[in-house]
């Protein structure tokens, strides 16, 4: 008997010696099929996309300044390389589009409320595109290559990022660098570049567009409350002004009996006071 129990335990001892080198000891099961294997080592590129996944904040940074850089010399309804030739409008979500293009899908939008979805979905209408004017490298004849007109550097969606002025003046170019935009003195700036209603970050980061994402429902929230309440005050007038209508009316219509009584009194008191009238008009009322 103590044979067969050293030879069990033996046996078992191989066992899982054998079954942890084939798999590994962490609980899993033989892959005796290929199939399962499809993909192998996969999980160890996740981190390489474009949403910066691998954590290190160095492939997040050249992540977003590759998306940057799309942004800045692509439209983004249509796909198609910009060039310095084209007239560019943006959003503000700071993306930007060939003009003509981005009226052509707001025209068909209007045209047909069943259009399909596409990069224009959160703007309602034509004045909520903005102007671009750029100062462009000249020496990049094959793409777009947006240059701050005060540092003389290109915004290739690094840091500092590109910034487009609303409306900024019309005969200066309106996209600058962040950095420009934030430390001249504000008179000087709007002086030279002005005026200035808005300022939309272009190509802005992930946390920045959901932030501008929630000013702008909070803006057209406030919006629609506004027309809802001069709708509401427009009906409160015009039955206030109904009811005045109808206190006149009713005013007028009271006081005609009153002056038709008034004046038969008057004309019956001349005639009683005129004997000659009176015997007229007693004799007629005989005959």
């Amino acid at each position: 008997l103590p044979c067969i129990a050293t030879f069990v335990l033996d046996f078992s001892s191989f066992n899982f010696l054998f079954y942890s080198f084939i798999m590994g000891g962490d609980g899993g099961v033989v892959a005796t099929n290929r199939r399962y294997l499809r993909g192998a080592g996969a999980a160890d590129k996740v981190g390489n996309s474009t949403s910066g996944g691998s954590g290190d904040p160095a492939d997040v940074q050249r992540n977003q300044e590759r998306q940057a850089y799309e942004i800045l010399t692509t439209c983004a309804l249509t796909k198609h390389k910009l060039s310095t030739k084209d007239k560019i409008v943006a959003c503000r979500y700071g993306r930007l589009y060939l003009k003509e293009a981005a009226i052509q899908a707001l025209l068909e939008r209007k045209a047909n409320k069943s259009s399909p979805s596409n990069a224009l979905d959160h703007v309602a209408k034509l004045s909520e595109l903005y102007e671009v004017r750029g100062q462009f490298d000249d020496s990049k004849t094959d793409e777009i290559a947006f240059v701050c007109p005060v540092t003389a550097k290109p915004l290739q969606g690094k840091v500092p990022p590109a910034m487009l002025l609303v409306p900024g003046h019309p005969e200066q170019p309106n996209v600058v660098s962040a950095f420009a935009g934030d430390n001249l003195p504000p008179q000087e700036f709007q002086q030279e570049y002005g005026p200035i209603d808005m300022k939309i970050k272009l190509a802005p980061t992930p946390e920045e567009l959901q932030k501008v994402k929630e000013e702008l429902e909070q803006e057209r929230a406030a919006k629609q409350e506004k027309k809802k309440k001069k709708k509401k005050d427009k009906r409160k007038l015009e039955a206030v002004e109904e009811e005045k209508k109808s206190e006149v009316e009713t005013s007028q219509k009271k006081s005609k009996p009153t002056l038709n009584s008034e004046i038969k009194s008057r004309v019956e008191s001349a005639l009683e006071s005129n004997p000659v009238l009176s015997s007229l008009y007693v004799d007629k009322k005989k005959k």
